[in-house]
């Protein structure tokens, strides 16, 4: 990740942030407005917050900390998301980080990429999220999934019980130990005419005692 550059230019980024490998990051300010002293360009990459940041002074200027502004303010907060994807997922190619703070950007400005925003302001969270490993496939992560090789979309991230086979499982079925596809509940009891001692036996279709 490298700065933009201050020098308010509309056409072009300062080197090295425009090499091809490098994620160009300009600055907005606090409510995602255009700033006038970011470099804009083609060669935009993405834009964080860059106006009023606190920082460390430096000691020779009495040390402590320090709002300042401009991009090299707002490159650190893509260095440090591209080392949460990576943390989150460490088997990740260059190419893939950059895809996944890129894709996960909020728009901003005219619909998909422009000069000004390029692709957008990043979004830490949405970024991350996007590359946790679900190695089931269920839509949890692995780090959320208490069962994280089975798919399954249980309460507790496992597959749904469906002790007797009738397709509703354990945790939706009236009647979970007798197959009852229809879930028939003549009296509205919450329990399936099948589990019904309750329900006289001639009102219980095709079941017989």
């Amino acid at each position: 990740a490298v700065a933009s550059g201050n020098g308010g230019f509309t056409n072009a980024v300062s080197s090295p942030a425009c090499a091809s490998g490098a994620i160009a990051v300009g600055a907005v300010n606090d409510f995602d407005g255009r700033t006038s002293f970011s470099n804009e360009g083609p060669q935009l990459d993405v834009v964080a917050p860059g106006v009023g940041i606190t920082s460390l002074n430096a000691p020779i200027n009495d040390g402590g900390f320090i709002a300042l502004t401009g991009t090299s303010m707002a490159t650190p907060h893509v260095a440090g998301l591209a080392a949460l994807i990576l943390d989150a997922n460490p088997t990740l190619t260059q190419t893939q980080v950059r895809s996944a703070i890129e894709n996960n950007a909020l728009d901003l400005g005219v619909t998909g990429f422009d000069t000004i925003y390029g692709n957008g302001r990043i979004q830490a969270s949405n970024s991350v999220n996007s590359v946790l490993l679900d190695s089931d496939g269920d839509g949890t992560p692995d780090d959320f999934d208490n069962c994280p090789t089975e798919f399954g979309n249980g309460p507790d991230g496992c597959p749904l019980l469906d002790s007797d086979g009738d397709c509703t499982p354990d945790n939706f079925d009236n009647c979970p130990i007798v197959s009852n596809p229809d879930q028939t509940d003549t009296d509205s009891d919450g329990i399936g005419d099948v589990c019904d001692i309750l329900l006289p036996v001639s009102q219980i279709s095709g079941i017989r005692f």
